[in-house]
């Protein structure tokens, strides 16, 4: 995956990056008590950062505003958000969340100019128009670009086909509904101070980057997330097949994340949801097994790397699991 140099952004963790610090681990089986294990400073019921897996939030609430008929993944940009003064009004909602949209990456290449932007506050579609203003060289749908102003753009036609903010919003369509009570979407920062305090920088995410990031989760929370399109009738077999259709294969991407391959016990071979997210020393994955319905989550604090991969490869193989091929870099 390219210019990602946080390791829980791909779908691997890199044991090189161990750092003193906690993490909290969740393992789930069906809809029972999920088991809790926490590793070093790690602290159990409180939310922390869980960077892209924000993502799958949003487009949860995209696919289920779909099936209301209040958007369609396959319109324009143009015809879903009135006011977008933005490049490539063309672009679907689809592509968006698929990082396929062409658009060049004028957020991060703002608040890497200005780190103010990161304390800037605006409307999501202000910031689409401020950011989306560059096109890259490749047509729509023709090449995956891990974009976060595809993000913004996505939290703008939310805001714009739900009429309520997206901390809302997500509750509303995703929180809720998974009943993720430990969970929300922060501004800035986090608004709970039972977690240990961090050394290592990291950006506050502003307002208008919320799906990009925004979410705050405990581990047994984003095991919610992940079962919710499999488990909640808000989801039907159509949404289903869209969130897990693959977009970009070599990436293993569909909308919003990642569907991995797996061989089970039996040899059968099957892709099952594989999410990850990191802002700076926060970290995030969750692995759902949608056929066993089971699944391993943990989140992260300056956590020690190879203790928790140790945990997940202990984990796969108890359910029978072999992962089929290393990530893309």
């Amino acid at each position: 995956m390219k210019a990602l140099a946080a390791a829980l952004l791909s779908v691997s963790f890199s044991a090189s990056q161990a750092l003193a610090g906690g993490a909290v681990i969740a393992v789930q089986k069906g809809g029972a008590k999920p088991e809790i294990r926490v590793l070093g400073d790690g602290v159990s019921g409180e939310a922390y950062q869980v960077g892209s897996i924000g993502k799958v939030a949003c487009t949860l609430a995209a696919l289920s505003l779909e099936k209301r008929g209040k958007l369609y993944l396959d319109s324009p940009i143009g015809e879903l958000l009135p006011g977008y003064d933005g490049v490539r009004p063309e672009v679907t909602l689809r592509q968006l969340l698929a990082n396929r949209a062409g658009i060049a990456d004028g957020a991060v290449a703002a608040l890497l100019q200005d780190r103010s932007v990161a304390e800037a506050s605006m409307p999501a579609l202000d910031a689409a128009n401020r950011f989306a203003t560059e096109a890259t060289d490749d047509a729509p749908d023709t090449t995956f670009d891990y974009v976060q102003t595809n993000w913004v753009i996505i939290q703008a036609i939310l805001e714009e086909a739900s009429d309520k903010p997206i901390t809302k919003l997500i509750q509303r369509e995703v929180l809720r509904p998974a009943r993720m009570r430990d969970s929300y979407v922060f501004i800035g920062d986090l608004d709970r101070d039972g977690i240990p305090q961090t050394e290592t920088p990291y950006l506050p995410l502003p307002d208008f980057i919320s799906c990009a990031g925004g979410l705050a989760a405990t581990p047994e929370d984003i095991i919610k997330l992940s079962r919710l399109p499999f488990v909640s009738r808000r989801f039907d077999e159509a949404r289903r097949e869209a969130l897990m259709a693959v977009t970009t294969e070599e990436q293993d991407y569909t909308l919003g994340g990642r569907f991995e391959t797996v061989t089970d016990r039996e040899g059968n071979t099957r892709r099952i949801s594989w999410q990850s997210g990191n802002n700076g020393p926060w970290s995030a994955q969750v692995i759902y097994d949608h056929v066993q319905d089971v699944a391993w989550s943990v989140v992260s604090l300056d956590g020690d790397f190879e203790a928790i991969l140790a945990d997940r490869a202990q984990w796969l193989e108890s359910e029978g699991l072999t992962w089929d091929e290393a990530p893309a870099d």
